[in-house]
């Protein structure tokens, strides 16, 4: 019985996504109230977010869904920096900060076999 927990969670960590994922969308936006929420297709399993920096402008940032996740580039006079993720919402928001759901998972497994070893 108290394996159920731990069974619980790990069948919970690898059940895949059903449904489309939901990302913001927006193209050179320097707000991201200037993005908005796009069901991603099918085929869509990243949201991605490019913050794109030019010498002598303003910074922008370009939000949408992909098949794949791009790689950051640089080109002359200025770069492009590329972060992907993989839930909903996840491109969101101001301040770029993303959870890693693995992470999480892996240190829910550690507590859950710490207080299954101590008895706790």
């Amino acid at each position: 019985m108290k394996q159920f927990p731990v069974v619980l969670v790990v069948a919970a960590l690898c059940v895949q996504r059903a449904t489309s994922l939901w990302c913001y969308q927006c193209e050179n936006a320097h707000y991201h109230k200037d993005c908005k929420e796009v069901k991603c297709s099918d085929m869509d399993s990243y949201c991605v977010t490019a913050k794109n920096e030019i010498t002598g402008q303003e910074v922008s940032v370009s939000k949408w869904c992909s098949s794949t996740c791009p790689k950051s580039s640089e080109k002359k006079g200025g770069k492009r920096e590329v972060s992907c993720c993989q839930s909903d919402y996840c491109n969101g928001g101001a301040s770029g900060v993303r959870s890693s759901f693995a992470l999480l998972g892996t240190a829910l497994l550690a507590s859950c076999f710490y207080v299954l070893r101590t008895g706790l």
